[in-house]
């Protein structure tokens, strides 16, 4: 198989592609497939490290198409039996396409090869071979290993030979910062491309790969030894870069164009705008629109990259660079100035976005880099320069996308200076949405811009109208000559009397801030700018007439007096000396001084002083409290300081996320709280503040843990229920609490997290020695320290189980339920009648207990209690009651009633069979109602009584006949229905008689067999039998029962 010529490959391939292969065939031919798919591999694999980066390439089979490969790294040679454990570098996003080399979005024209260079003015790679730029992680130089595997219809190859897919000898790598390579240059030298390898491994190579080129244009008069400024070209929507032969125009700058080829899903072409796109969505299988992950600023660290690169490779002023451009350019540029004042001095946008969210075209672009609006997904800032703006990773990128808004949200950050215009026509990037909303944004923020905003103009560059070229380029018009340097302040002006309004009318072209300019070495017309830690001075002027203005200090080197702080102020006639305004202002939240309306004259103009008290410089030095405090106000002490008369103490709560808990100011050198503070973690630090108002920097930070301790409420020392509730002190600082009950002889029964301040424990402790200890839990989830135990003896009862309350067994089985740490249990049956106890037995080991003889028929009571091995007892059990030889008894017979049907119930029997209810008048010896055969523990009339007074009896038939005694007797009284009376007073009475078993009165209990005059009902089914009209009478009795009839109605008589 291994000599198999390509043309039996080839008839391999076409047979597997047949359709009209037999079963048995189709197996043969795809195992032969798998066989020879095993065989395609990369071969010629080598590998080079420069400048932190590994290049690695490969010859790719060229027997198919389509094929894809992934890539391997290991510290030690990787073979096919190790290759599953090696670091597949290519897992993330999926194996590499083949012609990798390729330089699929290459600019037309540009003169870029269009396949990568990999050395400096090196020869382009072969279309047929596999490339892939490893940056090596931090923390990871050293000797590495490379290989190389190949997929072929979505099946890996994971055979790999040495010196051939995988290396033999290892590459020397060291991490450091990638350098571009240098791809294009003209003859001079002046006209470079470049090309920057992004780190795979941090980047989305799935939007538009991670290979990036940008020309660098030099200036004619270029010296090495001299450091030239920068300015950068983003290009507008739809270009791409260009390479220059030098510097345009004969300007004295260094020209970056940078090149957004634009990317997306496979055949897309979306530009990003220069800031980014979906950090964590792959556009190759994932659709076009991301909906969940990161929007990553992958753009801007490039341009800023390539801005570093530059500087690297020739000589620049890092303090002169600025950036320039129309249309998205312009945005590109508004952005970079907004967010990375430590690398642009300045910008320059014409008609650029502002707002993305709100204009009418592009939404389908924004969609695709950033998800859509609804989703408006969190950002993250990644990149050398992104430090200051990862405070605000995890805001919606429509958000951080709307300059509006963010202007406003952060004043006070450094900004470079802003140059801004659109034309009032424009409706390509929308001046409605856009241009027209954004003065009064830059007004707000107090930043320094310059803008027009120009009538009759639509979507054209708009030229270098509001560029404020004394200030920033006075040796050459349009900008060309950069010369303002980043580490010199300049003023944000605002509301000034000579600008347009703040919304700009429909009409008329409006510009802002125009006439000002400011002493400066480049444009000296008075003395120079002051930037000190006490003091800032600056000279203004307008160029046109006198004007009143807003005026803030912006991008001040040393000026940064604290947040609170008093500055005073005053504004000098620079032509005769006098003071014209004076004054005191606030440093604001967002640490600027704002000076309201103040006049700025023309000529000299006008110099503005502002100054605060020498600053306290000695800090102060926390002693105390200790890193862990149980008291929930610690003493807080510090060592002072010479000129401080106060300290302004801070404590945060770091569990909650630093807020502010204790804000004091304190004369003295300690402190202590009055209240209490909580369970937690905390921050303190103080500042010394000078007899006028002006603070020190804080100290350095003290942080301590608050463990406080909850107390438990006294418990008894012996426990009698089996589910106690525990309860503590509430504790300030606790979301939650821990609890811990010991068992001491077995270990820990129970720990919970509990939300309140008590617990009842669910289960049974039976019988033993407990110990119970808590402690809060704070918003951080750190535990304060345990509580004092409190201990105490569980003697919990018996639970005993439910049973019949009238049985017709008279060896009944009584059963409970297994006590926790009981060995044995003692058990007690009583005779209700005559108190005196059945049987006492205490050395049961079972749950349940059976009479050894049948019990007489009777009532009974019941307990049961448990042992320890110790011998100690617990709680004896509630008493259960039962009643043997089937005795119901009646349940809730009112002693009143209209219901002419009343419903009557009895205790359920355990073994009955059936029932029989007995119901007599109260006053006459006259039988009313015999039902035998009812078969539920209920009976109802069927037909109505009569309004008097009666008595019932009810006793229960066993399943073999047996009957027992009647119950005892209930009297009601069915009242009139129309007088609302009984017929007899005596009726109302209730007489509950308890009768021996051998007692046979007809007003006690009904005869065990019904009277002789008494018809007989069915034994076959429940009927009962109305005997009004017959009239059974003293007369129709025996004489026995004209006795007891006698000796009961006495005993009514006397106890009615």
């Amino acid at each position: 198989m291994i000599h198999r010529t390509l043309a039996q490959l080839c008839r391999l391939f076409a047979t597997s592609a047949s359709a009209t292969r037999k079963r048995a065939g189709q197996h043969n031919v795809q195992t032969e497939l798998l066989e020879v798919r095993q065989l395609l591999a990369a071969s010629g694999l080598q590998a080079f490290h420069r400048s932190g980066q590994t290049f690695i390439t490969w010859n790719e089979d060229g027997k198919v198409t389509g094929e894809k490969y992934n890539v391997y790294r290991s510290a030690s040679p990787i073979t096919s039996a190790n290759l599953s454990t090696a670091e597949k570098l290519t897992s993330k996003w999926g194996p590499l396409d083949d012609k990798t080399s390729v330089h699929t979005r290459v600019a037309p024209g540009s003169g870029v090869p269009a396949n990568f260079v990999i050395q400096d003015l090196g020869a382009p790679l072969s279309g047929e071979k596999g490339l892939f730029v490893c940056t090596t992680p931090t923390g990871k130089s050293g000797a590495w290993y490379y290989a190389v595997t190949q997929v072929t219809a979505g099946v890996e190859s994971l055979t790999v030979s040495s010196g051939s897919s995988s290396l033999s000898t290892a590459v020397a790598e060291v991490v450091a910062t990638p350098s571009p390579v240098l791809t294009v240059s003209n003859a001079s030298g002046k006209g470079r491309i470049y090309t920057q390898y992004m780190d795979y491994a941090r980047w989305n190579p799935t939007f538009q790969g991670y290979a990036y080129n940008y020309s660098v244009a030099l200036p004619d008069a270029y010296d090495p030894n001299v450091a030239w400024p920068i300015k950068l070209m983003p290009h507008a929507y739809g270009e791409r870069f260009r390479m220059e032969q030098s510097a345009e125009y004969g300007w004295p700058s260094i020209e970056v164009f940078v090149d957004d080829s634009g990317g997306g899903a496979p055949g897309m072409r979306y530009q990003t705008w220069w800031y980014g796109f979906a950090a964590d969505h792959n556009y190759l299988t994932g659709g076009a629109i991301p909906s969940t992950g990161r929007v990553e600023n992958f753009t801007e660290q490039r341009v800023l990259k390539a801005i570093d690169e530059v500087a690297a490779n020739v000589n620049v002023d890092k303090l002169r660079i600025h950036s320039q451009g129309h249309s998205m350019g312009a945005s590109g540029s508004l952005s970079l100035g907004m967010r990375y004042a430590d690398v642009f001095s300045g910008i320059f946008a014409s008609e650029p976005m502002t707002n993305y969210a709100t204009s009418p075209g592009f939404q389908e672009d924004f969609s695709v880099l950033w998800g859509t609006q609804t989703s408006n997904l969190p950002i993250v800032s990644n990149g050398a320069h992104a430090a200051p703006l990862k405070k605000y990773d995890g805001l919606g990128v429509y958000n951080w996308m709307n300059h509006d808004e963010q202007l406003v949200n952060r004043r006070g950050e450094p900004m470079a200076f802003l140059m801004v215009g659109h034309g009032k026509a424009d409706d390509v990037i929308d001046w409605a949405t856009q241009g027209r909303p954004f003065i009064a944004a830059l007004n707000a923020s107090n930043v320094g811009f310059t803008a027009e905003q120009r009538y009759g103009w639509d979507h054209n560059w708009m030229s270098f109208n509001f560029s404020l070229d004394s200030m920033f380029s006075p040796a050459d018009g349009g900008l060309s000559a950069w010369a303002y340097p980043s580490n010199v302040s300049f003023p944000g002006i605002s509301n000034a009397t000579g600008s347009g309004p703040l919304v700009p009318g429909l009409t008329g072209t409006d510009f802002y801030n125009m006439a000002f300019e400011w002493s400066v070495p480049w444009n000296q017309f008075h003395t120079n700018i002051v930037d000190t830690t006490t003091t800032y001075e600056i000279s203004l002027r307008s160029s046109t007439v006198a004007q009143t203005a807003d005026v803030t200090p912006q991008r001040t080197q040393a000026f940064r007096p604290a947040i609170g702080t008093t500055v005073t102020w005053k504004n000098v006639n620079n032509a005769t000396g006098a003071i014209v305004q004076s004054g005191t202002t606030t440093i604001d939240a967002d640490g600027l001084a704002t000076l309201r309306a103040i006049s700025i004259g023309t000529g000299i103009g006008n110099r503005l002083i502002l100054t605060t008290e020498q600053p306290v410089t000695t800090l102060p030095v926390l002693t105390a409290p200790s890193a862990t405090s149980v008291s929930m106000t610690p003493l807080i002490s510090w060592e002072g300081v010479s000129n401080a008369v106060s300290y302004d103490l801070m404590v945060r709560n770091s569990s909650t996320g630093l807020n502010v808990v204790l804000r004091q100011t304190v004369t003295a050198l300690e402190y202590t709280p009055t209240d209490a503070m909580g369970i937690g973690r905390y921050r303190v630090n103080v500042r010394a503040s000078s007899a006028n108002g002006v603070y020190s920097a804080w100290s350095a930070v003290r942080d301590f843990r608050i463990t406080t301790a909850p107390v438990i409420e006294a418990v008894p020392a012996v426990v009698s229920f089996s589910s106690p509730v525990i309860s503590w002190n509430s504790l300030p600082g606790a979301v939650k609490y821990e609890l811990r009950l010991n068992n001491l002889t077995t270990g820990v029964l129970v720990q919970n997290s509990i939300p309140t301040n008590s617990y009842q424990i669910s289960s049974n402790l039976g019988l033993g020695s407990y110990q119970v200890l808590v402690r809060g839990i704070d918003a951080a989830g750190l535990a304060g320290q345990w509580s004092t135990a409190r201990r105490f003896t569980s003697a919990s009862p018996v639970q005993l189980t439910p049973s019949s309350a009238a049985t017709f067994n008279a060896q009944p089985i009584l059963a409970w339920s297994p006590l926790p740490g009981a060995v044995r249990y003692e058990f007690v049956l009583r005779d209700r009648a005559t108190k005196n106890d059945i049987s006492r037995v205490s050395d049961l080991t079972g749950t349940t207990w059976t009479p050894e003889s049948p019990l007489a028929n009777g009532d009974y009571r019941w307990w049961v209690r448990g042992f320890t091995a110790a011998g100690n007892a617990g709680s004896w059990s509630v008493s259960q009651d039962f009643t043997t030889g089937g005795k119901p008894t009646l349940l809730n017979v009112p002693a009143t009633t209209a219901d002419r049907t009343p419903t009557f119930t009895w205790t359920a029997v355990q073994g009955a069979a059936r029932y029989e209810i007995w119901i007599a008048k109260a006053d006459v010896n006259v039988v009313v109602l015999n039902v035998i055969n009812i078969t539920t523990n209920s009976f109802t009339p069927s037909s109505d009584l009569l309004s008097q007074g009666y008595r019932v009896w009810v006793r229960a038939i066993s399943t073999t006949g047996t009957a027992s005694a009647w119950s005892s007797s209930a009297a009601f009284t069915v009242t009139d229905l129309d007088s609302g009376s009984p017929l007899s007073p005596a009726a109302t009475e209730l007489l509950i008689a308890e009768l021996s078993w051998e007692t046979n009165s007809l007003f006690n209990a009904p005869a065990n067999q019904s009277p002789s005059t008494e018809p007989t009902a069915p034994a076959s089914s429940e009927q009962e039998y109305v005997v009004e009209n017959v009239g059974v009478t003293a007369s129709q009795t025996s004489n026995d029962h004209e006795v007891d009839i006698d000796r009961v109605m006495t005993e009514w008589l006397i106890y009615r």
